[in-house]
């Protein structure tokens, strides 16, 4: 009997929070690839709920919510159903609920084609927004302006030379 072929994987980003919460920052992740734009999207964001593995780089979602189902229209619209935790555990002011939610859109909307905008549900339900500052109410459209270009930067402070550290070879002396 042959051995099954091995599933084949393709590469995404996914948008967690900076180190100095201004903005998102990119993670590249491996995802199985499926048929329906829905298992797709429902892989990417159990890696936004897993948090980032670069240092430096925070988590935009809390720790250990639900994800209940994702549901992909024919238009385009994604709808991303969570469990009430998400809202229960969500905290913080005004920027930390802009980059929970662009996180799930950016990383949905930028990385399957069949997405266009996404809608965020809380047990099945539209909601108003998480915690008081973002209009859910209509589903957002991803906004590439929040993702950080300078990856060094965004991803916070580097530690700097050891002065006593001998000086690295200059290429021909």
């Amino acid at each position: 009997a042959e051995a099954p072929a091995p599933l084949e994987t393709q590469a995404v980003t996914v948008y967690f929070a900076s180190a100095y919460g201004d903005g998102l920052v990119g993670e590249p992740r491996e995802i199985f690839v499926t048929a329906a734009p829905g298992d797709r999207a429902k892989q990417i964001l159990s890696d936004l709920i897993q948090g980032p593995e670069r240092p430096n780089v925070l988590a935009a979602l809390p720790p250990g919510i639900r994800l209940r189902q994702v549901y992909v229209m024919d238009d385009g619209t994604a709808y991303a159903d969570f469990a009430k935790d998400l809202v229960d555990r969500i905290g913080g002011g005004s920027q930390e609920e802009i980059l929970a939610v662009y996180a799930i859109v950016d990383s949905l909307a930028l990385n399957v084609p069949e997405i266009r905008r996404v809608g965020i549900l809380i047990d099945g339900r539209e909601i108003d927004t998480l915690n008081g500052h973002l209009d859910l109410r209509r589903p957002l459209l991803p906004d590439r302006g929040l993702i950080l270009a300078d990856t060094a930067r965004a991803a916070g402070p580097q530690p700097a030379p050891d002065p006593a550290a001998p000086a690295a070879a200059r290429p021909g002396e």
